[in-house]
């Protein structure tokens, strides 16, 4: 059976960069809660690195309906990619160990040479999950994630007849106190200013 750790041992691990069901902005129900799927040690590796958060079965969709003014592109206009089967996907409820930057030395690539260099055991996160945590993050310290290097997700969306990874990128200005960006990416692109994003998952 794979080891759990109890919520309160988590947050004593993860401090600052633990997120629990109690900040899940009224998303889900609290019977949706489920047990931490990570040992105690594999926390500890990670815990300054990395955030561990409880993501609710909520859709990007359902966040940019209830926070529409973080929802923006860069000329801060509504986000235009609402409608997407992306950002409708409702997920699961569970729990994320997600990286707080994305992964060193993965931009200029296209997104197959990306894949290659995550960590064994890792998997990349979805934009939802990546929007999440970044929705969560300024909620509670209005400081932004993800905004010098954004980070290609799971999450696609098929322009021209190509397929292109969502990145999430953050940014706040004299306009914004924040504005979570989806940016298509096209996968065979080399891109100087986009990396990949990282998770494990129990």
């Amino acid at each position: 059976m794979p080891q759990t750790t109890p919520i309160a041992f988590a947050t004593e691990i993860m401090g600052q960069n633990f997120y629990g069901p109690d900040e899940r902005f009224g998303a889900g129900s609290p019977d949706d809660f489920v047990p931490i799927p990570f040992a105690p040690n594999f926390l500890q590796r990670h815990q300054s690195d990395h955030a561990l958060i409880f993501i609710p079965a909520i859709s990007s969709a359902d966040m940019i309906r209830r926070f529409p003014q973080y929802f923006m592109d860069l000329s801060h206009r509504p986000c235009q990619y609402a409608q997407e089967p992306f950002a409708r996907s409702w997920g699961h409820a569970r729990w994320h160990l997600i990286a707080l930057n994305p992964l060193p030395g993965s931009t200029d690539k296209t997104w197959h040479e990306q894949v290659v260099l995550l960590k064994q055991g890792a998997t990349v996160p979805s934009a939802r999950s990546l929007a999440f945590l970044a929705l969560a993050h300024y909620l509670r310290t209005r400081k932004v994630l993800f905004e010098d290097n954004p980070g290609r997700s799971s999450s696609t969306v098929i322009i021209t007849n190509e397929r292109h990874h969502i990145a999430v990128r953050c940014f706040q200005d004299a306009n914004s106190p924040l504005s979570i960006v989806f940016m298509p990416r096209p996968d065979s692109m080399r891109l100087a200013l986009t990396s990949i994003a990282q998770e494990f998952t129990g």
